[in-house]
């Protein structure tokens, strides 16, 4: 094969023993504001309920003109208006499933409790 040319668009990829840099605010930056949360929690929701619409192919069927015209989801009211529809699960599967559910979001939240009582712990020594 012949040689390849670098990509003068972007830079080159680190090699892989170098450490790449990560995008932290410094420690004066103010935090994000509730509002430039709501904001991004609001993109994250648009951009989950569009993948799916458009793994599934559900735009195909949508109600939406502009979804059909883009030949995509393109959620213009943050959810999709024709998301697939889940399959009927018999209720000791449903009970089982939010049992699964609670227990380990009770473990994460007793790890979390248990790591911030460490961190005090650590802290008044």
């Amino acid at each position: 094969m012949g040689k390849t040319r670098p990509n003068k668009t972007r830079p080159n990829k680190p090699e892989a023993n170098e450490t790449v840099a990560r995008a932290v605010p410094p420690a004066d930056e103010p935090m994000e504001t509730p509002e430039e949360k709501d904001r991004r929690y609001l993109a994250m929701a648009r951009q989950i309920s569009r993948i799916i619409s458009d793994v599934t192919g559900a735009w195909r069927t949508c109600p939406e003109r502009c979804c059909r015209r883009a030949k995509r989801c393109v959620a213009p009211h943050i959810e999709c208006s024709n998301p697939p529809t889940l399959p009927d699960l018999p209720p000791d599967v449903l009970a089982r499933n939010m049992d699964e559910t609670h227990r380990m979001l009770s473990e994460i939240v007793a790890e979390a409790d248990a790591k911030r009582e460490r961190k005090a712990a650590d802290a008044e020594r």
